[in-house]
């Protein structure tokens, strides 16, 4: 089965790219024919076994030069499907799709004003509940993002850095992402201004950095928070072994991927209620609020009784190595595949019931 993956991502690779890298990575590995339309520039992060075909996808949806060109790689490619990943991709590729009657997937990450692009397509997967919900009736399939089983070698890698305040005798916040307002990294530091206990490592690089620097500033944290600027993924994913505690205070997200990482590597975590965290968490770890206010009000707690607190996650734990597995992720969405094809993909485990 030949699968076309639409991926309109600039060159930054973020949780959307991740998704798409990691999907057709593994429908590879499984034999199927994977291959990923998207921007020059990501190319050189898909593994060799899944052919990139470069399209000017910086243009505008609406360009009719963008459908043409999408049109002629697909009917140069004949795919069996087409798998378009988040609005700008829908919104090009939908009626491309459409035209050469070609069966078509959809997957929305995040909640936006117009999701109408989304009514297209065959079948549609919403990575959260929340997400799901924001569709307007369209009918989505909830498949949640998904990550590989930690590598403890990537502790090394963490470790090699030497990051700062591990003697200090406070607790360890640790937060990564994109420096955009939907982060929330702004409370985040207003947040800690208020917890004299704690440290915090922020990786990460972003338009709102000079921003972000000015509040460790003008709250007197420099001796308290360490940006290490933008760092590989395998380091971001190591210091999930060292911290005391992720925070998510993301203001809108999907996902999140972070959510995802920090709970495979069982690293306790707190986040406002953004994706699926609510569908995973318990109220003792989610914020009550998206504000400064929120923040402190859970991280406060569960730095006083941290083992006390990591205990009490011990379920989330175990049921995100069973749902929050890539290969759990990738069977579900063979699934949806199968519903358009009549092709039945063997799993490549046993998907859990939720």
């Amino acid at each position: 089965m030949r699968i076309v993956h639409l991926l309109a991502g600039g060159g930054v690779v973020g949780g959307l790219e991740k998704h798409v890298i990691d999907l057709a990575a593994a429908q590879a590995a499984r034999g199927l024919d994977a291959r990923v339309v998207t921007t020059a520039s990501l190319a050189p992060h898909f593994t060799a076994g899944v052919p990139v075909v470069p399209v000017r996808l910086d243009r505008p949806r609406w360009d009719p030069r963008l459908r043409w060109e999408l049109a002629r790689v697909l009917r140069d490619l004949k795919p069996d499907l087409v798998h378009a990943h988040a609005n700008k991709a829908a919104a090009a590729a939908g009626p491309v799709a459409n035209r050469l009657r070609i069966p078509s997937v959809a997957t929305v990450q995040n909640m936006k004003k117009n999701q109408s692009m989304f009514g297209r397509f065959d079948r549609v997967i919403a990575a959260s509940g929340v997400v799901a919900e924001s569709l307007g009736g369209i009918s989505a399939t909830v498949i949640r993002n998904a990550v590989a089983p930690p590598d403890i070698g990537h502790r090394k890698k963490a470790e090699a850095l030497n990051p700062p305040f591990r003697e200090n005798g406070g607790r360890l916040l640790y937060a990564a992402g994109r420096f955009v307002p939907a982060k929330g990294f702004d409370l985040l530091l207003e947040a800690l201004a208020e917890l004299p206990d704690a440290f915090l490592w922020l990786a990460g690089d972003g338009p709102e950095k000079a921003k972000l620097q000015a509040i460790i500033r003008a709250t007197k944290l420099e001796n308290r928070v360490w940006m290490p600027g933008f760092l590989p993924s395998e380091t971001v994913l190591g210091l999930m072994f060292l911290a005391d505690l992720f925070v998510i205070s993301s203001r809108r997200e999907g996902g999140p991927y972070t959510l995802s990482e920090a709970l495979r590597h069982r690293c306790p975590v707190v986040s406002t209620k953004v994706g699926f965290a609510p569908e995973l968490l318990t109220p003792e770890q989610l914020c009550n609020g998206v504000t400064v206010d929120g923040l402190t009000g859970v991280i406060g707690p569960a730095m006083a009784d941290l083992e006390g607190y990591r205990k009490r996650m011990e379920p989330v734990f175990i049921r995100a190595d069973r749902e929050l597995d890539l290969e759990a992720m990738v069977d579900a969405v063979l699934d949806v595949y199968a519903c358009l094809s009549g092709i039945s993909f063997p799993h490549g485990v046993e998907i859990p019931k939720s």
